[in-house]
Parts: structure tokens; sequence; C-alpha cells
């Protein structure tokens, strides 16, 4: 069965990419999960890799604040708690990242891949597209679609 079959609630909100929407990003995760069923931990993991990846789109695709909108998509079926963020910044495939090697020392460590290891710790599974915006054969802009998958525990 598709994990999108049967969706009961969905919700879209729109911001500018700027860290001070974080919070208003934050809020509207939580009352979705809440609405979901959540428990309090599981929310804040919901919230904390949502968090994580918003930062991403605006430090890493926008290159900083004010260059471009955010959309966060929260939905839910019976089982599973969906997010889909999307932006038209500089595409990132998260598969590109490999696993970082979280038992070296700090100092031996490279910078950078410890956000996408976080999701993919927090989430029970994320996907990811660019969708290139095509008009006359050339194309215009790209859309990124990040999908985050979190299975329904009720509490």
């Amino acid at each position: 069965m598709d994990e999108m079959s049967f969706i009961v609630r969905k919700e879209t909100l729109k911001v500018s990419g700027e860290y001070k929407n974080l919070r208003r990003i934050r809020a509207f995760v939580n009352k979705l999960t809440g609405l979901a069923g959540f428990g309090e931990e599981e929310a804040y993991k919901v919230q904390l890799a949502v968090d994580e990846a918003c930062s991403n789109i605006i430090e890493h695709a926008y290159g900083g604040e004010n260059k471009g909108e955010i959309e966060c998509v929260c939905a839910f079926s019976e089982d599973y708690f969906f997010v889909q963020l999307k932006d038209n910044g500089q595409p990132f495939d998260p598969d590109t990242i490999g696993y970082p090697n979280i038992k070296s020392n700090i100092e031996e460590r490279g910078i950078g891949g410890l956000g996408v290891y976080f999701i993919r710790q927090l989430m029970d599974k994320i996907t990811y597209k660019s969708i290139p915006v095509i008009n006359n054969d050339k194309v215009l802009s790209v859309i990124n679609e990040l999908t985050m998958i979190k299975r329904r525990t009720m509490v």
C-alpha cells in the first residue's frame, strides 16, 4: 500500500527563507503532530528534523536569508506523518552525503554532513527530488522537494 494513501489531514505553510521563520515552522509542525496524536518525544523528533532541513535550505540552497521561500506541507494518514519541504534554491540530494564517522575525534572529522545524519536518525524515511521548471525548452528554475516520513506510534 502506498504510504500516501488515505490522508486524514493536510496543511501547508509558506514562509520566506529567514531564520526567524523557523519558529513559525516549528509551531506549524507542532500543531499537526499534535493533531496526529504524536507524543511529546516523537513530535520533537519531527520538529528537530524539519528545523535542521529548513536551516539547510536557508544556508545552503539559498546561500542566506531572504533569497527565497520555504513551503512546508504536513499531512498524516492512519499510519504515517509526512513533511514535505519545497524550495527554489540550489539542488542538493542528501543521498550524495555518506554517513559521517561519528566515532572519530572531532578534530579528524570533516565539516558538514551531521545535519543530514540527524535527519536520517530522527525520521523513518527521507526522499528528495529536484524538478526543473521548463519553458520553451529552457530550464527557468528548479523546485526541490524533500519528503520526510515518520511512522505514527500512538501514545
